[in-house]
């Protein structure tokens, strides 16, 4: 039998993966009422499925999956070949998958996210299945490993080569530079939730006036880059566990100087600042219309100076009608629209 099906089997409700920063990561709850029945089911998260079971069952089946880095297709080729993997039909892979935990075989000794997702495939409607498997054949694209084709050997450079110490604060620099940014965008999360109360409720929430001690958010985040710790985003950043020393000073400079409040040092959330709003199209459509409306009279203008100086009245005074009826299709009254607007 094949090891991701016992590795399915062996997830169980609730688990550890709770306090992760990835939502997916967490179990995928779901109360089905298509059925009549209104059974409350939890599968396994979409990123969680893909981890434990999609990847080893691509590969179980033939197709060795990987991860473009110049697009977001998933690559697959034979497994154990070495050619260069093609791109698979996401839509398709996620029609086969639905079908594969369908038909999963009766396990005595199965916890309930493996008998819920079989229950989530066939009996909730088909909208939520099909979103469900196209979600873990996506995270397992992103979980799966990079492929870039094979480039010539460049040269081996003849200048000199870093030192072993060199090398040493090289690589410490970069783990430094990844913990910051670790830091900085687990607080952006929690402040971007404070504005709105679409969140899980065990996720962190940093409002605006609210107190938090600081040791309890070192706490927070430290629990939390226990499970993500190495992960690589779509944008290449690896999250990385900064040391204390490193988030203090990051949440001191996106949350102010921590206070003590009653013997405690505590960060008091600031003022957010408020989402930008976007533009009316119909706002800027008039805009560009009266800045080239504009233009157009300016050059009529500048002809019908011409045409005075030469001696042209007959031309200048044409111009001069046309400019003010629009007669002539390519100019309109800038004047009198103004006036319409303003009414």
């Amino acid at each position: 039998m094949p090891t991701y099906l016992d590795k399915l089997a062996a997830l169980r409700d609730g688990g550890r993966l709770r306090h992760t920063t990835h939502r997916d990561e967490r179990p995928f709850r779901r109360k089905l009422d298509s059925d009549g029945s209104g059974r409350s089911i939890e599968a396994p998260g979409t990123r969680t499925l893909a981890r434990v079971f999609v990847l080893p069952w691509l590969t179980d089946t033939g197709r060795e999956p990987f991860r473009a880095r110049s697009s977001v297709a998933l690559l697959t080729r034979p497994t154990g070949s070495s050619e260069e993997p093609t791109a698979a039909n996401v839509l398709t892979l996620a029609d086969e998958l639905r079908e594969v935990l369908a038909a999963l075989p009766e396990r005595p000794d199965a916890g309930r996210p493996y008998n819920d997702v079989r229950f989530l495939v066939t009996v909730a409607d088909r909208r939520t299945a099909e979103e469900y498997t196209r979600a873990a054949i996506q995270h397992a694209r992103r979980l799966a490993p990079h492929w870039s084709s094979p480039r010539p050997e460049k040269p081996v450079p003849s200048g000199p080569t870093l030192t072993d110490a060199e090398r040493v604060r090289a690589y410490r620099a970069r783990i430094r530079r990844e913990g910051e940014t670790s830091a900085r965008r687990f607080i952006q999360a929690a402040l971007a939730r404070g504005r709105d109360d679409d969140h899980d409720p065990e996720d962190l929430v940093l409002r605006r006036g609210a107190r938090i001690a600081a040791a309890e958010l070192w706490a927070t985040a430290e629990s939390e880059f226990l499970f993500i710790d190495g992960d690589v985003e779509d944008d290449g950043h690896v999250w990385r566990l900064p040391g204390r020393t490193t988030f203090y000073a990051v949440a001191d400079e996106m949350l102010g100087a921590r206070r003590r409040v009653n013997g405690t040092r505590v960060y008091v959330i600031p003022e957010l600042p408020a989402e930008p709003e976007e533009a009316d199209p119909m706002d800027t459509a008039t805009a560009m219309l009266f800045d080239r409306t504009a233009e157009i009279l300016a050059d009529r203008h500048e002809e019908r100076l011409a045409r005075l100086r030469s001696g042209d009245y007959a031309g200048a005074l044409t111009l001069q009608r046309e400019a003010a009826t629009g007669t002539d299709g390519g100019v309109v009254d800038l004047a009198a629209v103004r006036a319409r607007r303003a009414r």
